[in-house]
């Protein structure tokens, strides 16, 4: 099993919708996914099960956000299988305490999700972590956990003054813990390209930053807002001409990305 985390410092990146393609990608190329939906808003969630906060139901028993960081978490307690044929880690209540909170550097719960996901190892070809919008030690405890990173950036001044603290966070978790994590890039999302500002804006931090940005950037298209408010990637039910534009960018960037964790052949 390849392990992805999708991961940025603060929200509005675009970070779960480029996290559901992934996983909806792999899927359709006949690969097992494991979906792990650590932000609290639980979209993902309400992509895949139809409900945000359906682990918070009464009685529900498949695996939580929550129980990956209980190092005892066994094995025999499985993931929710989906309608959409991709498997779910669901967020529960334990885990804003765990977001918000602190925890000693040698604390057991920053190792345990490395713990309990190789339990799942066998079991799937990829496993998407859609990380929440911070920075700390829980996005530390997921990134050990991982094989890969990718960092979905909005083009504007917020946005790329968080690069800095992302970069020397998977610095940091390679050092103590990971040495193996790569880093596939911090990818442009929600770029518009019709504007001169934005696109100036990415030559430049493409002079700044060189490879760590990605080649491929994933421009704003309505086609891909509309297609996840219906619960399916932009590439389903394609219609007009820009639609299908933005369906054949969507698709062979979340290629490109399978490729790099070597779970597809290059073209």
């Amino acid at each position: 099993m390849k392990t992805i985390a999708v991961a940025t410092q603060k929200g509005g990146q675009g970070k779960t919708t480029i996290a559901l393609h992934l996983a909806f990608a792999a899927e359709e190329m006949d690969l097992k996914v494991l979906y792990v939906d650590m932000d609290e808003q639980g979209n993902g969630s309400l992509v895949l099960a139809g409900d945000s906060r359906i682990a918070y139901e009464s009685g529900y028993s498949a695996l939580t956000t929550g129980a990956l960081f209980d190092s005892t978490t066994g094995g025999h307690v499985k993931p929710l299988v989906t309608e959409k044929n991709i498997d779910l880690i669901a967020p529960d209540p334990l885990l804003p305490k765990y977001i918000q909170g602190t925890f000693d550097p040698g604390s057991p719960a920053l190792a345990a999700p490395r713990t309990v996901l190789a339990q799942f190892a066998q079991e799937y070809d990829l496993c998407v972590i859609d990380a929440p919008p911070a920075q700390g030690q829980v996005l530390a405890a997921l990134l050990a956990a991982s094989d890969a990173v990718i960092s979905p950036m909005s083009i504007d001044l917020f946005s790329i003054d968080g690069v800095g603290n992302l970069l020397e966070t998977i610095t940091q978790v390679r050092d103590a813990v990971n040495p193996a994590l790569m880093q596939l890039g911090i990818v442009p999302n929600q770029v518009n390209t019709r504007s001169k500002g934005e696109m100036s804006t990415l030559k430049d931090l493409r002079s700044a930053y060189g490879a760590l940005i990605t080649p491929y950037a994933f421009n704003l298209r309505y086609a891909v807002k509309a297609a996840i408010s219906s619960r399916k990637p932009v590439w389903k039910g394609v219609s007009g001409t820009s639609h299908s534009k933005a369906a054949k960018e969507w698709k062979d960037n979340c290629r490109t990305v399978l490729e790099q964790l070597d779970l597809l052949e290059s073209n």
